[in-house]
């Protein structure tokens, strides 16, 4: 919907939340080898997408 998305690969799921100017993202991996992996996917396609709007990925984990 407008305010929440997944996505699912073959190897986990991204959840999506959008929050007052923030995007919430959590990773969800079947093997943990998989969870840095996802996230490089992610990130290169939220920077990709954002294009010259200035965007900070920061992963917790």
């Amino acid at each position: 919907d407008d305010q929440q998305g997944k996505i699912t690969f073959a190897t986990g799921t991204c959840l999506m939340r959008a929050e007052s100017g923030t995007l919430l993202i959590a990773i969800e991996a079947l093997e943990e080898e998989h969870l840095d992996e996802l996230e490089g996917v992610v990130e290169r396609h939220l920077i990709r997408m954002a294009g010259d709007e200035e965007i900070v990925v920061v992963w917790e984990n």
